[in-house]
């Protein structure tokens, strides 16, 4: 920084830099302070900013001064030409994440060895998702006395209705103009809301607009009915693919912490 010290008449309306001051710097200067002195006249003291020269690369590659530097493409950091060169942290992840740490690019591709999977278990339903259609499907086949299965990708069950994204169940029952259309294994889980203090019995006459409901009950009442009804259930596990015989859906493939496995099944439900 270097300061600039001008006099002029009070009258002035404007009071320019000392004329040393280079002319593309004067849009720059900024009055700090004004020093009232004796008679009419005041002296003011002006900052300059001051940047070093950029530099101009000759034909030879030798700096030459003038030139704008070359600046990053994607961040505006001098001196890269593009994100691949620049140094800043951030460019440099993207360009690692974009060509891999030995410049292979995201359109490459390889073939993957054909693999054996275990099998974790044979079952006669899964039950892809654990929301709340996935238990009501889980819980009528086991109670059709099919042997169930039900996987969950989160570490929960019940979806959205007990992740908090949810504060009422009216949509779940009724319709617009509270007509119950829903009933069933909807219906029970509520009673069970209601006997654990969770919700309110006033939605059998319909008293209140919505149905409130106490999200960490609704999930362990969710347990407690699959509990009742011997379904297994498998949390924090991916459906990733299915087992195919012809057109013929016979089981699912599971990845989990636990690894890449296979489950066998008569039929599969998807309630993802």
């Amino acid at each position: 920084m270097s300061w600039a010290a001008s006099s002029a008449s009070s009258s002035s309306s404007r009071v320019t830099p000392s004329g040393s001051t280079p002319p593309a710097l004067r849009g720059m200067c900024e009055s700090r302070s004004s020093i009232p002195t004796s008679g009419r006249t005041r002296v003011t003291l002006r900052r300059i900013a001051t940047r070093p020269a950029p530099t101009i690369r000759s034909r030879s590659g030798t700096p030459s001064p003038g030139a704008a530097t070359p600046t990053c493409a994607a961040c505006g950091t001098s001196p890269a030409v593009s994100s691949s060169t620049c140094t800043r942290p951030a460019c440099t992840l993207s360009s690692l994440w974009r060509q891999g740490p030995k410049g292979a690019t995201m359109s490459d591709t390889i073939t993957e060895p054909q693999k054996t999977l275990p099998v974790l278990d044979e079952v006669d339903v899964v039950v892809a998702g654990g929301g709340t259609a996935g238990v009501a499907a889980a819980v009528a086949a086991a109670r059709a006395g099919a042997r169930t299965l039900l996987i969950e990708r989160a570490g929960f069950l019940g979806g959205v209705a007990a992740s908090g994204l949810m504060t009422s169940m009216t949509n779940f029952i009724f319709t617009g103009d509270q007509r119950q259309v829903v009933k069933g294994v909807c219906e029970e889980v509520l009673e069970r809301l209601v006997a654990k203090g969770a919700t309110s019995p006033a939605w059998r006459t319909r008293a209140l607009p919505q149905i409130p409901f106490e999200q960490q009950a609704f999930r362990i009442v969710l347990i407690e009915m699959l509990r009742e009804v011997g379904v297994q259930i498998l949390v924090e596990t991916w459906v990733s693919d299915v087992v195919r015989e012809g057109d013929t859906v016979k089981g699912v493939i599971v990845e989990s912490k636990g690894g890449r496995q296979a489950v066998l099944c008569k039929v599969v439900v998807d309630a993802t």
